[in-house]
């Protein structure tokens, strides 16, 4: 999950044998189920870059500092 700002998260999924756009939408509307009134969509790609260590990065946050604090004023 790559969060782009306060409100919108692309969800990247590496489709597996019988993946569904159905399955896509259930992604989503949990998401959404969980932080509310958030944009976000589902992007299949062929695999999920590793870090340098080798380990997956469940959530990438892409907000910056100045975001993160309008928010909190907000």
């Amino acid at each position: 999950i790559e969060q782009r700002t306060l409100d919108s998260f692309v969800i990247r999924v590496v489709a597996g044998k019988g993946y569904s756009m159905q399955e896509g939408r259930a992604i989503v509307d949990r998401l959404q189920q969980r932080l509310g009134d958030v944009i976000a969509t589902v992007e299949v790609v062929p695999q999920i870059p590793r870090t340098r260590a080798g380990k997956f990065k469940a959530v990438i946050s892409r907000i910056n500092a100045i975001e993160k604090q309008q928010y909190d004023d907000d």
